[in-house]
C-alpha cells in the first residue's frame, strides 16, 4: 500500500490543504508545536477507519465552520483509490458520511457507499488496531514494545492477534453449552419410559381389536334376526293388506245393500214428485203477469238501495278529504320535532350498545380478578415450596442463604454447582488413578522384599556388587517407602471418601436447586401474568369511568322520548294516512259519485224506496211461488231420466254384491295368521334390542380404550418431542463444543500464538539484521520475552536479554518489531510513518535513529518514510520536505 494524495478542508488546523505523497524516499513535515502537522496524521486514520484520537466526532470540524471534508488517495495492487469523509454539524447532532472510490477508465467511480468501515480493512489488510501497531509510530513509542514487561507485551499481542476476541466467543459458546447441558438435564427428568408406553398402548390397541371383532359377531347376529324380522313384517304386511282388503270388502257389502235400499226409496218418491208436477202446470200460467211487475219493482229498489250506497260513499270521500287537510297540517307543524325525535332514539339506541359493551367489560373485569386470586395462591404456593426448598439447601451450605432475598441467583449457583461437581468427578478420578498406582508400587515393592534373600551378584536397585550394600539396608529402605505409600494411601483413600462425600452432597444441592429454579420460574410466570391483569383491569377500570355519564343522559333521553312519544304516533298516523291517499283520484272520485247520484234520482222518478218495498213485499210469495212451480215442471225429464238409471244401478249392485259374499269367507283364516306373525315378531325385535344393549356397551368400551390409546400416543408423541429436543440440543452442544475447542486457548488461540511465536521472532530478524548489528537472531519465549542471539568466541548459543542492549539497538528493534507485526498481520505495506520520533532523545540517540532510517532507505526495505517533527536535524536524511505553519502546508523543492 502506498499514499499518493490527501486533501483538508476545515480539518483541524487545516483551512484547506493538499498533499502529494512522492512514491519513494523519506517525506518530513517540519513545524513547531500545534502547527497542524498531526492533523496530517489524524487525517490520514481518520480516512482510513472513520475515528478520530481527538475526542468527540465534532472535534475534528475547524473552528466557526459546520462541517469538514477529507480526501485521501492511495494505491494498493495495481488499483488506485479514493476515501472520502464528509463531517456535518446539524444543529445539536454530528453526522459522518464516506465513500470509497475506484479509478477506472482515468477517472473515480463509487465504489462502496454502505458499511465503509468494515469493508476498507478488507481492502488495505489492517484494522485500527494493527494500524497503529505496525506503520504508525506515534510520539515517544519507537520502543515502547521493547521496554514492555513481557506480561505487558504478551498482553498486547494477544490484544492486537484478536484472540481475546477468540477467547470471549469460546466463553459464550461454553456458556450456552452448559445452558443446553442443564436444559437437557431438565428434559431427561420429564422424559417418560418411551418403550413401557408403547407396550400399553399395544396392549390397549390389542384389547380394543378384541371388542372390535365381539361388536362384529353382535352385529352380525343383530343383522340375521334383522333380516329374519323385515321377512316377517313383510308378511305380516302381506296378511294385514289381504285382511284391511277383506274387511273393506265387507264394508263395501253392507254399503252397496245400503245404497240399494236408498235407490228403491228414490224410486218411490220421484214417482210421487211427478205427479204432483202435473197438477200444478196449470197453475203457473196464472201466476206469469204478477212475477213481471215484481221483476219491475225489484229493479227500481235496487236503483234506490245503489243511490244509498254512493250518498254514503260520497259523505266517506268528503270526510276523508277533510281528514287529509288536517293531517297534512299536523305532518308539516311535527317534520322539523320528528328529526329531533329520530336523533334523540337513535342516540339512545348507540347508548344501549355502549353499555351493553360497559356490561361485558365487567364481566371480564369480574373473570380477570378470578384469575389474580388463582395466581396469588400459586405465587404464595411456589414461594412458600421454593423458601421451604431453600432452606434445606441452607442447612447443607450456608453460602445459598443469598436465594431467600435473591432466587434469580440460582441461575449463578446451578452453573456454579455443575461445574463444582464436574472439577470433583475430575479431582476423584485423579485420586483413584493415583491411589490404583500407589497401591501397584506397593505390591511391586514387597514383592521385591520378598526375592531380596535370594539375591546374589550385583544390587538390582543400582547394579553394584551386593557388598557395597547389604540385604538389611535394602530391606530398610523398601520398608521406609513401604511406609510412605502407607500413608499416601491412606491419604488418598481419605481424599476418596471425602470427594465422594462432597460429590453426593453436591448432587444432592444440584438437585434441590433444579426444584428450586422450578417453582422460582413458576413464581415468575404467575406474578408476570398477576401484573399484566393488573395493567388490563386498570384499563378496563378507565373505559367503565364513562359509564355513569352514559346511563345519566340514557335516562334524560328516555324521558325525552317517554314525555313526546303521543305527539310522535301522532305525527307517524299522519305521514302514514298522507302518503296511502291521493287528494286528486280523492276529488276526482267525488265529483264522479255526484254526476251518478243526479243521473238515478232522474231514473226513479221521486218514488220513496219505502212504497216501492211495500209493493215488493206483497208480490214476494207470488215469485217464489212462480220460480219453484217453475223449476219443478222443469226437473219432469230429470226425474223420469233418475228413475231408469236408479233402475239400471240397483241390477248392477245386486250382481256385485253376490261376488263380494262369495270373496268373504276367508277372512277369519287370514286374521289368525297375522297373530302368529306378529307374537314371532315381537319375540325377535326383543331379543334385537337385548344385542343393540350389548353392542353400545361394547362401543362405549370401545370409546374408553380409544381415549386411553389416545392418551398414551399423546404420552408418546410429547416424549418424542422431549427426546427431539434433546437430540438438537446435544447437536448444538456438539457444535458449542467444536466452536469451544477450536476458538480456545488450545484451538486457534494456539495456532496464532505459535504461529506468532515462531514468525514474528523471524520477520524481526530479518529486519534487524539489515541494521548490521552483532546479533545472528531474535528469540521470543512463550511469555513473549525477547532476547538477542550475539556471537561469542567461545560458543554460539549466548542469548543476551533485550534490557542489555543499546539505546540505539532497541530503538531499531522497535522499529523492527513495528514492521514485523505489519508483514505478520497483513500484506506487504510499503509506508511507515513516524510522529516525532526524536522527542525525549539525546544527540547520539537522535543520530543514531536517523542512520537507521537512511539504512532502511538504502536497503530499500519500506519504499515512503513519512517523519512528523519540529527537529530540523531530520532534514539531512530528507528527501521531500514540508514545512507547516497555522494549518498551512508548503513544499521545499
Amino acid at each position: 500500500m502506498i499514499l499518493k494524495r490527501i486533501y483538508l478542508e476545515n480539518f483541524l488546523a487545516h483551512s484547506k490543504s493538499e498533499i502529494i505523497f512522492p512514491d519513494s524516499g523519506i517525506t518530513v513535515f517540519i513545524g513547531e508545536n500545534g502547527a497542524g502537522k498531526s492533523s496530517i496524521l489524524e487525517g490520514i486514520s481518520f480516512a482510513l477507519f472513520g475515528k478520530t484520537t481527538r475526542g468527540n466526532l465534532q472535534d475534528v470540524i475547524q473552528w466557526g465552520r459546520t462541517g469538514s471534508k477529507v480526501e485521501l488517495e492511495f494505491q494498493k495492487g495495481n488499483n488506485l483509490y479514493k476515501i472520502e469523509r464528509i463531517v456535518v454539524q446539524k444543529g445539536k447532532k454530528t453526522v459522518s458520511t464516506g465513500t470509497v472510490f475506484l479509478k477506472k477508465g482515468g477517472r473515480f467511480l463509487p465504489y462502496y457507499q454502505k458499511n465503509i468501515s468494515k469493508e476498507i480493512p478488507k481492502i488495505i489488510g489492517m484494522t485500527l488496531k494493527s494500524f497503529f501497531s505496525s506503520v504508525v509510530i506515534r510520539q515517544g513509542e519507537i520502543e515502547d514494545l521493547v521496554e514492555m514487561k513481557p506480561r505487558e507485551r504478551a498482553k498486547l499481542f494477544e490484544e492486537i492477534l484478536d484472540m481475546t476476541l477468540y477467547q470471549l466467543i469460546s466463553d459464550t459458546a461454553g456458556e450456552k453449552r452448559r445452558s443446553l447441558e442443564a436444559v437437557n438435564k431438565g428434559y431427561e427428568a420429564t422424559l417418560p419410559d418411551l418403550e413401557e408406553i408403547k407396550k400399553e398402548v399395544k396392549y390397549y390397541e390389542e384389547k380394543k381389536k378384541n371388542r372390535e371383532k365381539e361388536k362384529i359377531k353382535i352385529e352380525k347376529e343383530r343383522d340375521q334376526l334383522e333380516k329374519k324380522l323385515d321377512k316377517i313384517k313383510k308378511d305380516v304386511e302381506t296378511f294385514r293388506r289381504e285382511w284391511e282388503r277383506l274387511l273393506k270388502i265387507q264394508y263395501e257389502i253392507k254399503v252397496i245393500e245400503s245404497n240399494i235400499e236408498t235407490y228403491k226409496k228414490n224410486i218411490t218418491d220421484k214417482y210421487n214428485e211427478l205427479k204432483l208436477i202435473k197438477e200444478k202446470e196449470k197453475e203457473i200460467g196464472d201466476l206469469k203477469p204478477l212475477v213481471s211487475k215484481y221483476d219491475e219493482l225489484e229493479r227500481k229498489i235496487e236503483k234506490l238501495q245503489n243511490l244509498k250506497l254512493k250518498k254514503e260513499q260520497l259523505k266517506s270521500l268528503n270526510e276523508k278529504i277533510i281528514q287529509y287537510k288536517e293531517y297534512k297540517k299536523i305532518f308539516e307543524e311535527l317534520k322539523g320535532f320528528s328529526a329531533d325525535y329520530e336523533e334523540k332514539n337513535k342516540e339512545s339506541k348507540k347508548i344501549d350498545e355502549k353499555l351493553k359493551e360497559f356490561s361485558r367489560l365487567k364481566g371480564e373485569i369480574d373473570t380477570l380478578n378470578k384469575r389474580i386470586e388463582e395466581l396469588r395462591e400459586v405465587i404464595k404456593d411456589t414461594q412458600s415450596s421454593a423458601i421451604e426448598i431453600a432452606q434445606k439447601i441452607i442447612e447443607k451450605k450456608s453460602i445459598y442463604k443469598i436465594l431467600i432475598h435473591n432466587p434469580v441467583a440460582v441461575n449463578q449457583f446451578l452453573e456454579n454447582c455443575e461445574h463444582d461437581i464436574k472439577k470433583i468427578q475430575e479431582e476423584l478420578k485423579d485420586v483413584i488413578k493415583e491411589k490404583a498406582q500407589v497401591e501397584a508400587e506397593g505390591k511391586e515393592l514387597r514383592k521385591r522384599k520378598e526375592g531380596i534373600g535370594s539375591i546374589e551378584g550385583n544390587c538390582p536397585t543400582c547394579d553394584r556388587p551386593l557388598d557395597e550394600h547389604t540385604k538389611d539396608e535394602l530391606i530398610k529402605d523398601i520398608d521406609k517407602r513401604l511406609s510412605f505409600l502407607r500413608k499416601k494411601y491412606r491419604d488418598l483413600k481419605d481424599k476418596e471418601k471425602k470427594l465422594n462425600s462432597e460429590l453426593e452432597l453436591q448432587n444432592s444441592i444440584n438437585l434441590e436447586l433444579q426444584k428450586f429454579k422450578e417453582f422460582f420460574v413458576k413464581h415468575k410466570d404467575a406474578d408476570h401474568e398477576l401484573q399484566k391483569i393488573k395493567g388490563k383491569i386498570f384499563i378496563l377500570n378507565r373505559k367503565l369511568e364513562k359509564e355513569n355519564e352514559l346511563v345519566k343522559k340514557k335516562k334524560e333521553l328516555e324521558e325525552f322520548l317517554e314525555k313526546e312519544k303521543e305527539k310522535i304516533i301522532l305525527y307517524y298516523e299522519a305521514e302514514k294516512f298522507i302518503k296511502r291517499s291521493d287528494i286528486d283520484k280523492l276529488e276526482s272520485e267525488k265529483k264522479r259519485l255526484e254526476e251518478e247520484i243526479n243521473k238515478i234520482n232522474v231514473e226513479v222518478g221521486g218514488e220513496s224506496i219505502e212504497t216501492l218495498k211495500n209493493q215488493f213485499e206483497k208480490l214476494k210469495d207470488v215469485k217464489e211461488k212462480y220460480i219453484k212451480l217453475k223449476e219443478n215442471i222443469s226437473q219432469k225429464d230429470k226425474i223420469e231420466d233418475f228413475i231408469r238409471k236408479s233402475k239400471d244401478e240397483i241390477s248392477k249392485l245386486e250382481e256385485k254384491l253376490k261376488k263380494l259374499n262369495d270373496l268373504c269367507k276367508d277372512s277369519k283364516e287370514v286374521e289368525e295368521k297375522i297373530k302368529i306373525l306378529e307374537r314371532d315378531a315381537g319375540d325377535l325385535e326383543n331379543h334385537i334390542k337385548k344385542l343393540n344393549k350389548e353392542i353400545i356397551s361394547v362401543e362405549r368400551e370401545i370409546s374408553e380404550l380409544n381415549g386411553y390409546i389416545e392418551v398414551k400416543i399423546g404420552e408418546l408423541k410429547k416424549g418424542e418431542e422431549i427426546k427431539e429436543k434433546i437430540k438438537k440440543n446435544l447437536e448444538k452442544i456438539e457444535k458449542y463444543k467444536k466452536i469451544e475447542t477450536a476458538l480456545g486457548k488450545e484451538g486457534i488461540q494456539k495456532i496464532i500464538r505459535d504461529s506468532a511465536l515462531y514468525e514474528l521472532p523471524k520477520i524481526t530478524g530479518n529486519i534487524f539484521s539489515i541494521f548490521g548489528f552483532p546479533f545472528e537472531q531474535v528469540k521470543f519465549d512463550d511469555n513473549f520475552d525477547i532476547s538477542l542471539l550475539a556471537t561469542t568466541v567461545e560458543r554460539n548459543d549466548r542469548y543476551i536479554n533485550v534490557n542489555a542492549v543499546s539505546g540505539g539497538q532497541r530503538t531499531a528493534l522497535g522499529i523492527a518489531l513495528r514492521l514485523a507485526i505489519g508483514r505478520f498481520l497483513s500484506s506487504k505495506t510499503d509506508f511507515l510513518i513516524l510522529d516525532e520520533p526524536t522527542v525525549h532523545l539525546d544527540e547520539q540517540r537522535r543520530s543514531d535513529l536517523i542512520n537507521l532510517l537512511l539504512e532502511l532507505k538504502r536497503k530499500n526495505f519500506v519504499k515512503q518514510l513519512i517523519i512528523v517533527t519540529h527537529d530540523t536535524e531530520v532534514e539531512d536524511a530528507a528527501d521531500n520536505i514540508y514545512y507547516v505553519n497555522g494549518g498551512v502546508v508548503k513544499s521545499i523543492d
